[in-house]
């Protein structure tokens, strides 16, 4: 057991993803905080027996987690972020062992934790009327733009985009709706010297789309890429293409709008709210609207010069010391003051 009234930070979660940026940059707020001396996976199965005993046996300890992993005991001690409600919200998306977590532990969380740190009005409302938290126990810090991408080398938006790249980040979980990316590559007969980059790992169903289409020689996949590498994706692409159908914030656009390449996102979810008028934004369930915005991005310099500006513009109201001082105040409103920070 540790000393009374410690406060500990879980940075377990730090890792590539935007969840793994954003604990980083908590940590840092919070950097005289202690390490939460958890091993495994905060987002396992186990997690919530291995944080319940900690809780348990430290009955002071204050705890913040930049993830949605939660404990069954010691909630009013406890800080969670819930990112989105994405593993509710499209249940294909997710596991029996997934759901039951979020009906019988987190539902209850998001109710009884000392605060509910999530980063936009999107999240936090499907969190209040998904679990019936008070407005007031959840609040909105937001997400940030890495230095990287604020310092990188920015897009040269006047070159030919046609014989460039359309630039895709995610995951590829089906909710990111990668495959509208490879039919909107086919259907762009205009370019054939069009490639099509997803970031990250390869997939074999996104190759064997493209081999149905007859593009699979245009579609590649960047494996693993540092911050600094995915900057320089952005800073070379002709566009980021975007149409998830889900997103509690989007991070890509915003990364993407601060090395000045133009955005094609869906407006649906938290897209539209975090893009703003910086981004040419689409249905994701129209193949047609997608192509067209492509179209319309790659055939026109001055649309092209007119997103990265307005993305130039959008990027800078994402920053990370702002999230800092939303996640400070409320993680102090909710201990009352007695919190470490750097």
């Amino acid at each position: 057991m540790f000393k009374r009234d410690q406060f500990f930070f879980d940075d377990r979660w730090d890792g590539p993803t935007g969840i793994g940026r954003y604990c980083r940059e908590l940590k840092r707020r919070f950097s005289s905080s202690l390490s939460l001396p958890l091993r495994g996976n905060p987002a396992g199965a186990l997690d919530v027996i291995r944080l319940t005993a900690f809780m348990f046996l430290n009955k002071s300890a204050r705890v913040v987690s930049p993830g949605f992993a939660a404990p069954l005991l010691g909630l009013s001690r406890f800080v969670l972020s819930v990112h989105d409600l994405n593993h509710v919200d499209t249940s294909h998306n997710t596991g029996f062992l997934k759901r039951l977590y979020y009906r019988c532990v987190l539902l209850r969380a998001c109710r009884k934790s000392a605060v509910v740190l999530t980063v936009s009005e999107f999240s936090k409302n499907r969190i209040l009327v998904w679990s019936g938290a008070s407005a007031d126990r959840v609040v909105v810090v937001g997400n940030g733009v890495s230095e990287v991408f604020l310092s990188s080398s920015k897009n040269d938006v006047t070159r030919d985009a046609g014989r460039g790249y359309i630039l895709c980040v995610g995951n590829r979980k089906s909710h990111k709706n990668e495959r509208a990316a490879v039919r909107a590559l086919a259907a762009l007969e205009n370019y054939p010297d069009l490639s099509l980059v997803f970031s990250g790992v390869p997939s074999d169903d996104l190759m064997d789309l493209a081999r149905r289409f007859g593009v699979e020689n245009r579609v590649r996949f960047s494996g693993f890429a540092s911050e600094e590498q995915l900057a320089s994706l952005y800073a070379n692409a002709s566009l980021l293409l975007f149409p998830s159908f889900y997103e509690g914030f989007g991070l890509p656009a915003v990364e993407a709008m601060a090395t000045g390449c133009p955005v094609i996102a869906s407006r649906t979810t938290a897209l539209g709210e975090v893009c703003d008028d910086a981004a040419v934004l689409v249905s994701p369930e129209s193949d047609e609207e997608i192509v067209a915005a492509v179209d319309a991005v790659l055939a026109s310099v001055d649309l092209r010069l007119e997103l990265k500006e307005r993305g130039l513009r959008r990027a800078d109201v994402f920053s990370w010391a702002a999230v800092h001082q939303r996640a400070e105040a409320a993680v102090a409103a909710a201990f009352g003051n007695k919190v470490p920070l750097k």
